[in-house]
């Protein structure tokens, strides 16, 4: 609905108090239950008047698609990442940290690659329950400590035809 505010633009506590009188944006959170990403077009979705996010005019990185959805336990989402290579290249930005109630869906582990190319972990989930991360290959982790490729901690998920290699930590 239009008074729903996405977790990843405003993280608002339960007994916290906040008002959002006379502030504008030109975007508003998706509502669909199915968005899709697609690193090989040549730039990100942007316009509101498009339909930024469908399957004809997807968001180019997971990124901005996390940016732009708002998922609770009665509206779950699921992101659709078609085959391609994701990268500080391609515009994605690393570590990926998943909300709850957010899976993601590559086409395959051998042609949708999420590759944080060293500059970081690849995901963080941390606190997330019902998520679901199938059918792409995870790779490029870095962390000094532990858990290069994913950072997983007093969370809910499950990953189905996930290839995690060649990630250092």
């Amino acid at each position: 609905s239009e008074d729903q505010i996405s977790s990843i633009w405003i993280y608002v506590e339960e007994d916290a108090d906040f008002n959002l009188d006379n502030t504008n944006s030109i975007f508003c959170a998706q509502t669909a239950s199915d968005v899709w990403v697609n690193s090989n077009i040549d730039e990100e979705c942007l316009l509101p008047d498009q339909e930024c996010g469908s399957v004809n005019e997807p968001f180019k990185t997971i990124t901005w698609a996390l940016a732009m959805i708002a998922p609770s336990e009665s509206t779950p989402v699921t992101i659709h990442i078609e085959n391609g290579t994701y990268s500080p290249e391609t515009g994605e930005i690393f570590p990926i940290n998943l909300p709850s109630y957010v899976s993601l869906e590559g086409e395959s582990p051998e042609g949708t690659i999420i590759d944080a190319q060293s500059t970081s972990r690849v995901m963080i989930l941390d606190d997330i329950h019902e998520c679901i991360i199938s059918k792409v290959s995870l790779k490029g982790g870095y962390d000094s400590w532990e858990g290069g490729g994913v950072y997983l901690s007093n969370s809910s998920v499950s990953f189905i035809d996930v290839n995690i290699n060649n990630n250092i930590g």
